[in-house]
C-alpha cells in the first residue's frame, strides 16, 4: 500500500473533537465492511463513548482494541470493564472480551484470522507519546500482526495499579491496516513529534502510528485546545 497524507481535523477543544468522533464512527459502521468495531481504552478516547447511538451499532461485536495480561487484580481496571462502563448501556452488552487465558499466542492467532474472515468495520485509537497506536510500541514492523506484547515500562506506568499485568494482547498494526475505517485521536501534550510523523512521514518502525499513512481512509482528529 502506498503512504498517503491522512485526513486531519483541529478542533478547539476535546468536547468538539468527540463530537467528530462520533460522527465519524457512526458513519463507519453504518457504511458496513465488518462485523466488529474495536475502540481503544484510554483517558482521550474513553470519554467521548458514552452518548454514541446503540442503533447504529446494532448486531455488531465490540472490541478493545487490546487487554492487559495477566488481567489487573483490579478488575475495574480491565480494558473490557473500563469500556463497558464508557458506553450506553445497550452498547455494553456488546463487548466482547479478549480472553486473556491459557494459549495467549494461539489465542492471538485465531484473533487475527477471524477478524481477517468477518471483517473490522472500524477502529478507533489513540496516538500514545512514543508513537503507539494500540499497544504497537517501537519497533513496530507494519505487518506486525495481532499479538501479545511487552509493555514497556513508560507505558506501563502510566496505565497505573495494573498489576501484575505486564503484557498485552493487542491488534497489530496488519490487522488495523485491514479495518474499514481508522480514526486517530490525539489529545494531550507530548504527541506533536509522533503526530507529525502521520500526517508528514516518513513512515518508520519508531513511530508505529506512521504506518496509518497507508490506510486508505484515515481520520486525525485533533484537539488544539
Amino acid at each position: 500500500m502506498p503512504e498517503r497524507a491522512p485526513h486531519a481535523r483541529r478542533f478547539p477543544s476535546s468536547a468538539a473533537l468527540g463530537v467528530a468522533l462520533r460522527g465519524e464512527l457512526t458513519a463507519a459502521v453504518r457504511k458496513g465492511g465488518g462485523h466488529t468495531v474495536a475502540l481503544a481504552v484510554g483517558r482521550t478516547t474513553l470519554p467521548h463513548y458514552e452518548d454514541l447511538d446503540p442503533t447504529a451499532f446494532a448486531d455488531l461485536r465490540v472490541l478493545a482494541v487490546d487487554e492487559l495480561v495477566p488481567p489487573p487484580t483490579r478488575r475495574e481496571l480491565r480494558f473490557s470493564v473500563q469500556l463497558r462502563a464508557a458506553l450506553p448501556a445497550p452498547l455494553a452488552s456488546q463487548v466482547a472480551e479478549l480472553e486473556s487465558g491459557g494459549d495467549l499466542d494461539q489465542r492471538a492467532r485465531d484473533l487475527d484470522a477471524e477478524l481477517a474472515r468477518a471483517g473490522l468495520c472500524a477502529c478507533v485509537l489513540g496516538l500514545g507519546p512514543d508513537g503507539h497506536v494500540a499497544f504497537n510500541q517501537p519497533p513496530s514492523a507494519v505487518d506486525a500482526p495481532t499479538r501479545v506484547v511487552e509493555v514497556s515500562p513508560e507505558n506501563l506506568e502510566r496505565l497505573g495499579p495494573v498489576a501484575p499485568a505486564r503484557r498485552a494482547l493487542t491488534l497489530g498494526m496488519a490487522t488495523l491496516l485491514r479495518a474499514g475505517r481508522v480514526i486517530l485521536v490525539v489529545d494531550g501534550p507530548g504527541k506533536a513529534h509522533a503526530l507529525g510523523r502521520v500526517l508528514d512521514g516518513p513512515e518508520g518502525p519508531d513511530v508505529p502510528a506512521s504506518w496509518l499513512r497507508r490506510h486508505p481512509d484515515c481520520r486525525v482528529l485533533i484537539a488544539d485546545g
